[in-house]
């Protein structure tokens, strides 16, 4: 088989090279021989390493050409990958997989442990990645559903999460060259169905909530609700990101916890935004400062009990879901979440007639996906849109 015309016409001029009826073979300065030829692809392939001999290279040479005239040929280099494939199982692969990414403190802390749980350990785990099949990944899924869940669900969140990590390492595995195709194809497996309805408080019982915690935290849950604010972004706020008067904060950055250690981070789409504070707010904010936050302007906006002339830690998660916990019961209001708090301002800023633009950008969302589906919320109640109905037949009537 012939190569490439234009290709093989250079390769003639080449010093020391021999011509042959498929590729070449040429001499190199150090007295080895290299060995190349043009691809069914119309790439320039050249041996895995040089030869001494140069029978050993017109020999490599040959075995390619046979290749091709039974038409079993495959890029060289994705033929390594799958002798590679061969021998890496897929717990290691995974595991070479999050390290290698740019990831997050508590994303890199969620991977590894689905790779611990789920993976290792597993005949899936021990097996070469190369050769997985959709078979192989049924066996595993039913054996992820069969484990035991927490008290409070059933696991199903937990499951369609562990499957998701899979099949996008997979899909990884398959940009690799080491699987044909990825088998993680099991319908349905990667999502689930909410579990439970979203709690939505009323202004009221939002007030009601924040005089049931600590002096401390009153105003967390106000902002968290009023502002529409994730728990993250509310405990990663300092002094100097709210303004003087309370009537705005930026938010800048994110605070998570790994190993309930406090991790600072960026945000959910690592750009800052600022957040305006309905006015009803501003002076709870301005006493909030004066009695509550140190002077130093990277001081938290709610720190853990400090000394007067400290900055003050970070408050701890475990002690806001404690002081949470016993408020929401206090109120009668043992299922909510707080951030369903969120979820409540985000409708209620959706009722004011804020267009998608503004919506999104309040809440900080990186599509409008998801501001959409406060929008519909905010004007799906089908009792408000009668009675709204109702009005106009009444202005007709009144004039």
């Amino acid at each position: 088989m012939e190569g490439d015309g234009s290709t093989n016409n250079v390769e003639r001029h080449v010093t020391g090279m021999s011509k042959r009826r498929f590729g070449n073979v040429r001499k190199l300065p150090s007295g080895r021989y290299q060995a190349r030829y043009t691809g069914p692809d119309l790439r320039i392939h050249k041996g895995p390493r040089t030869w001494e001999a140069k029978d050993d290279a017109v020999g490599w040479l040959r075995a390619e050409e046979r290749l091709v005239e039974l038409d079993l040929w495959r890029a060289p280099e994705v033929r390594d990958a799958s002798k590679q494939a061969q021998s890496v199982s897929t717990s290691d692969y995974a595991d070479k997989w999050i390290r290698q990414r740019r990831l997050k403190p508590t994303t890199r802390a969620q991977y590894e442990s689905y790779c611990k749980n789920f993976l290792d350990g597993t005949d899936l785990g021990s097996t070469p990645v190369g050769v997985l099949t959709l078979a192989d990944v049924r066996d595993w899924w039913s054996e992820v559903r069969s484990r035991p869940a927490g008290k409070k669900n059933d696991g199903a969140t937990r499951n369609a999460r562990v499957y998701a990590w899979l099949r996008t390492v997979l899909a990884s595995a398959v940009d690799d060259g080491l699987l044909d195709q990825n088998p993680c194809r099991i319908k349905g497996a990667g999502t689930v169905k909410r579990q439970r309805a979203i709690v939505v408080p009323t202004p009221a019982e939002v007030s009601a909530l924040a005089d049931e915690m600590p002096d401390r935290l009153h105003l967390l849950v106000l902002l968290a609700a009023w502002c529409a604010m994730r728990r993250g972004e509310l405990l990663g706020l300092r002094r100097r990101d709210v303004a003087k008067d309370g009537s705005e904060l930026i938010v800048r950055r994110n605070v998570t916890f790994v190993e309930r250690k406090p991790v600072v981070g960026t945000l959910k789409n690592e750009k800052e935004r600022p957040v305006a504070v309905p006015p009803h707010l501003h002076a709870a904010v301005v006493r909030h400062l004066d009695e509550h936050v140190p002077a130093a302007q990277f001081a938290p906006l709610f720190p853990s009990v400090v000394a007067d002339n400290s900055t003050g830690d970070l408050l701890d998660e475990w002690t806001l879901r404690y002081h949470w916990e016993t408020a929401r019961r206090a109120v009668g209001l043992d299922q909510l979440r707080l951030h369903d708090l969120r979820h409540a301002g985000s409708m209620w800023a959706a009722s004011t007639g804020a267009t998608l633009s503004e919506l999104q950008q309040r809440l900080g969302h990186e599509s409008a996906a998801a501001a959409i589906r406060y929008m519909h919320a905010a004007s799906g109640s089908d009792k408000a849109i009668a009675e709204r109905l109702s009005a106009l037949v009444k202005d007709v009537d009144d004039e």
